[in-house]
This record gives structure tokens, C-alpha cells and sequence, in this order.
């Protein structure tokens, strides 16, 4: 399984197309709003909402895409298979592709920020600079998040497409779909969710409170997409 997860990300990364997003992040970072304040406050504020919105789908899909759409096509998943490889093992190899590529991923646009800052002239205290990590993580934890939801759809279908597609809906509807449930029928689907979860881990760290009791319960909920995955894949009829 390590074998496959080295072979699956050092292909992914040696792929130019993969860096084409973070170049037009770079760019449009340097040459955008931020480029408009030297207050942190204002250039934090707009980068959160980068890390909110927009990094969500300029990391996200890139991943899923070279993680399971470049696998279907090329036949690899069914190869592995065929050499004895278990389909637990794939399964969650894959997803650890996509543990570490967009970890990987929101590494640069982090450092991308964090040259912007500098770059600004702008040096931001212990406390701001833990702030901006929180939003960094929080996104991150989020976009993984939504790859093991399309990831699920993915071994239903076998169709990376329609996983992308999940994810994409996943990613722009499932926080505005569980707000309207909190707060118009009075059930805490917010709070309970995976992304809930998050945010609640990234302001109980931030507020010096309780936030490891969240983080398991992230670690809870990816566990179980990659649990579906395992038992839909298992029952999947497959030609190799």
C-alpha cells in the first residue's frame, strides 16, 4: 500500500497541471485586493474568505481529479487489484492520497500568503498569525472532508465524474443547507456535522477551550466515508 501511495503521489506531482491553480492564486493574490491594504486585518479578512470559499475548489479539485478521475481512466485501481492488492487497502490508500496531496496543496497557498505578508511589510503577532493557521487548518480539515463525501459517490457510480460533481455540491451547499436546518427546525444538523465539527475545534483551540474531543470526532466522521467507501467498493462488479 505504500508502494501505491508513493507511486500515486509522485505522479500527481510531477504533473504541471496540477500547479496551474496555484499559480493563478499567486497572481491573483499579488495583483488583487490584498495588494490594496497593509493593515492585517484587512488583508486577514480577505484571506479568509479565500480560504473559505475559493481554496475549498482551487485545492480540492485538483486532488480528486488527479486521485481518482486519472485512476479510472488509466485502469490502475482494477491492476492493483489484479496483482492481489485488497480493496480496503485501495480504498483507503487513495484516500490517504488525498490526506496528503491537499496537504501539500494548501501548503503553498500558504506560503503564497505568507510571502504576500511579507511582501506588505506586514508582520503579524503570535496571536494573529495562530488565527490565520486556524483558518488555514479549518479549510484544510473541510476539503478532505468533502473529497471522502465524493470519494463515496465515486465507488458507487465508478464514475469520478459524478464524484466531482458531489463534491463541488458538497462543498457549495451541504454549510448553507445545514444552517437552514438549525436554525429553522430547531435541529442542531450544524453542530453535528463534520463541519461543524471544525469550526468548533478551530475556535476551542483559538479560545484556549476544549477542541481534541472535536478533532476526534472529525477524525471519527472521515473514518466513516472511507468505511462506505470500503463496503460499496467491496461489492462492486468490476472487469480486470
Amino acid at each position: 500500500m505504500r508502494r501505491l501511495i508513493r507511486a500515486d503521489i509522485r505522479r500527481t506531482l510531477l504533473k504541471i497541471s496540477f500547479y496551474i491553480l496555484p499559480v493563478i492564486y499567486a497572481v491573483l493574490t499579488f495583483w488583487g485586493e490584498k495588494g490594496k491594504s497593509k493593515n492585517f486585518e484587512d488583508v486577514f479578512m480577505v484571506m479568509t474568505t479565500s480560504y473559505k470559499m475559493v481554496i475549498l475548489y482551487f485545492a480540492g479539485i485538483p486532488v480528486f481529479l488527479s486521485v481518482y478521475a486519472d485512476e479510472l481512466k488509466a485502469g490502475a485501481m482494477q491492476t492493483a487489484i489484479g496483482r492481489g492488492m485488497s480493496r480496503s487497502k485501495i480504498v483507503i490508500a487513495k484516500f490517504l492520497d488525498v490526506v496528503i496531496l491537499t496537504a501539500f496543496n494548501y501548503l503553498l497557498y500558504f506560503i503564497c500568503d505568507y510571502i504576500h505578508l511579507r511582501y506588505l511589510m506586514i508582520v503579524p503577532t503570535e496571536l494573529q498569525m495562530t488565527r490565520f493557521v486556524l483558518v488555514v487548518v479549518g479549510s484544510y480539515l473541510k476539503s478532505v472532508s468533502y473529497a471522502g463525501i465524493g470519494s463515496i459517490f465515486v465507488y458507487l457510480t465508478w464514475n469520478a465524474s459524478i464524484g466531482l460533481v458531489a463534491e463541488i455540491l458538497a462543498t457549495s451547499f451541504s454549510g448553507m443547507i445545514l444552517d437552514w436546518i438549525q436554525n429553522h427546525l430547531r435541529i442542531p444538523a450544524m453542530d453535528v456535522s463534520v463541519i461543524g465539527q471544525i469550526d468548533q475545534a478551530t475556535a476551542g483551540y483559538a479560545a484556549g477551550g476544549i477542541w481534541i474531543v472535536h478533532i476526534l470526532a472529525v477524525i471519527a466522521y472521515l473514518a466513516v466515508f472511507v468505511l462506505i467507501s470500503i463496503a460499496i467498493f467491496n461489492r462492486k462488479e468490476l472487469e480486470l
